[in-house]
């Protein structure tokens, strides 16, 4: 058996090598921690840093395309149902005359009912009824749905009419055109 002497010894030394673990770890841990975390939030600093500079470039940017999207259109200009109705008949009487087409008739229609919940945005409706030849119709057709202010067809109907002797078949249409309006 060993003697008392070596057990207290190793005691002695197992009690030292626990107090030294527990007065010198936690501020090691903890040092080491903190370093962590500054080198973190260093890093994180630079990246706002260059943030911050590019902010003036990222303002720029966001100026440059409010000043595009003011200048582009989407709706039609009235903000009530009779004058957008009256609107959007002319827009479409300017794109038929331009088109080619001939336009014998439009009427407004009640306003269509879409579900625009938490919106002011409302839809019209104008029935459209016009002659022209193929080629006409198809670029009426393009312009109203490819222009702006953003106009929908909807209901079309295309009818053949009497051709005439070395002239080309003339088509009559009948469709409606929604546009939206900001009330």
């Amino acid at each position: 058996m060993k003697s008392p002497r070596t057990i207290a010894l190793a005691l002695l030394a197992g009690v030292l090598v626990v107090l030294l673990m527990v007065i010198f770890l936690p501020p090691y841990w903890l040092s080491n921690y903190y370093q962590q975390e500054q080198q973190r939030l260093e890093k994180q600093y630079v990246s706002m840093q260059r943030m911050a500079l590019q902010k003036g470039r990222f303002e720029d940017a966001l100026k440059r395309l409010n000043q595009q999207q003011n200048k582009t259109v989407w709706s039609l200009k009235s903000r009530s149902s009779i004058p957008a109705v009256a609107e959007l008949q002319d827009i479409v009487r300017k794109l038929i005359d331009r088109q080619g087409g001939v336009l014998i008739s439009t009427r407004g229609l009640s306003e269509v009912s879409r579900k625009t919940t938490g919106t002011r945005w409302q839809a019209i409706s104008i029935s459209v009824d016009m002659r022209g030849s193929l080629q006409d119709m198809q670029s009426v057709f393009y312009a109203i749905e490819y222009g702006r202010p953003l106009l929908f067809l909807d209901q079309v109907t295309l009818r053949r009419g009497r051709q005439r002797e070395g002239l080309e078949a003339s088509l009559t249409a009948r469709f409606q055109v929604i546009g939206w309006f900001f009330q």
